[in-house]
């Protein structure tokens, strides 16, 4: 006679309950991380974007480096188990009090606000609040090198009014120090001129140029 209503034959599907982080890149207390490295976070079933914010801190000071909200477009993979979070690209410089993401050899972690993912059947992910279930540390990539200058080593015929441009493998910042010039012939020094001047500009950039007064 078969079945043809709605209640001989009903059924409810399991609640697997709320969404678990299964694993996560960078990995909690990972080291030498790449500077523009995406979060990703792998849940153990489907999740949707909410309300919420992927934080990202420093781990020294607890500074917010930056704040993300889930449902932005920097925030892809709702639908699916796999979260990533696409950091703004601002990264590789470290100085001090710098809080750009992601400052090189420097300790992060991340917090998660509580319902920021959930999933099909309205469960929440519990998040994270404290500093130690996901943190790293990104890698250190050593001193910068200069690539090039302008002008370059040996030049001839550079014009007198000529700036100095030093272009550098890494962004870099104003330090203590001078930039000084000299005479060839003698080593007499012509001008001395300090890195944190406004004389030097480019800060934070991978080209500083030095603009001479003489």
């Amino acid at each position: 006679a078969g079945i043809t209503n709605t209640t001989s034959l009903n059924f409810t599907t399991a609640d697997p309950g709320a969404p678990l982080l299964v694993s996560s890149t960078p990995a909690d207390d990972a080291t030498g991380i790449a500077t523009d490295t995406n979060l990703v976070f792998t849940f153990d079933e489907t999740v949707y974007t909410t309300t919420g914010e992927v934080t990202i801190h420093r781990s020294d000071d607890g500074t917010v480096v930056e704040a993300i909200p889930s449902h932005f477009s920097q925030v892809t993979g709702s639908g699916t188990t796999t979260i990533t979070v696409i950091p703004e690209a601002e990264l590789l410089g470290t100085a001090a009090g710098d809080t750009r993401l992601l400052a090189a050899g420097t300790g992060y972690y991340i917090n998660v606000t509580p319902g920021a993912f959930q999933d099909t059947a309205g469960n929440n992910y519990s998040g994270i609040s404290d500093p130690t279930s996901l943190n790293f540390t990104t890698a250190d990539p050593g001193a910068p090198q200069l690539l090039s200058s302008t002008p370059a080593d040996d030049a001839t015929g550079v014009p007198v009014d000529t700036n100095l441009s030093f272009t550098f493998d890494e962004p870099v910042y104003p330090a203590t120090g001078d930039i000084t010039i000299h005479r060839s012939d003698d080593g007499t020094v012509v001008e001395a001129i300090p890195a944190t001047s406004s004389q030097v500009t480019g800060s934070g950039t991978t080209t500083v140029t030095v603009d001479p007064v003489g």
